[in-house]
């Protein structure tokens, strides 16, 4: 059965997105999924779908169940369901939901595409053991990297930035 509603009764994808369509409009340049049809109070007619979860996504129930708006947009787009893959939005806007800004990716590939861990610090960049330096730091294939000590952050951030140009190719996210 599909991943996305793995605990919603249809017999196959095809009912299930023949159901979605009766209940859901998908716009492509603007990202913005709407109902089609009244259901509750807060549930109208013309009015977006989701609300947004503590991660900043995108949120909706579906038959009681939680799903993310931007898994709903690529079944509702694309007519498939991702399965196991994940839908990485591109520019990092996790509310973004226009078909330009999604695209597959393997858990790896998507985790690659997140900025910097902490305010303040480049991506791929930490304070070197000694005062004054900042160290490089790359991981690949679930495994870290040391790149090298440098004299400043941006140095660091910048030997950050072309490895991970090479090794993630379209994924590499190095602001």
């Amino acid at each position: 059965m599909n991943q996305i509603f793995q605990n919603i009764p249809f017999q196959n994808l095809e009912a299930l997105l023949a159901w979605l369509d009766g209940w859901f409009s998908y716009c492509p340049e603007t990202g913005q999924v709407t109902w089609l049809v009244d259901r509750r109070s807060k549930k109208v007619k013309g009015r977006p779908v989701g609300i947004k979860d503590r991660d900043g996504y995108l949120v909706t129930k579906i038959m009681g169940k939680q799903v993310k708006v931007h898994r709903l947009v690529w079944a509702l787009y694309y007519r498939e369901d991702p399965c196991a893959m994940e839908i990485d939005h591109v520019n990092g806007v996790k509310d973004d939901n226009r078909i330009e800004n999604l695209r597959l990716a393997t858990p790896s590939q998507n985790r690659c595409n997140r900025g910097a861990l902490k305010p303040g610090h480049m991506k791929g960049t930490r304070p070197g053991r000694k005062p004054g330096t900042w160290e490089a730091l790359i991981q690949y294939h679930n495994k870290c990297y040391f790149l090298g000590t440098f004299s400043s952050q941006a140095e660091a951030h910048a030997a950050y930035a072309a490895a991970a140009r090479q090794m993630h190719g379209e994924f590499a996210r190095v602001a």
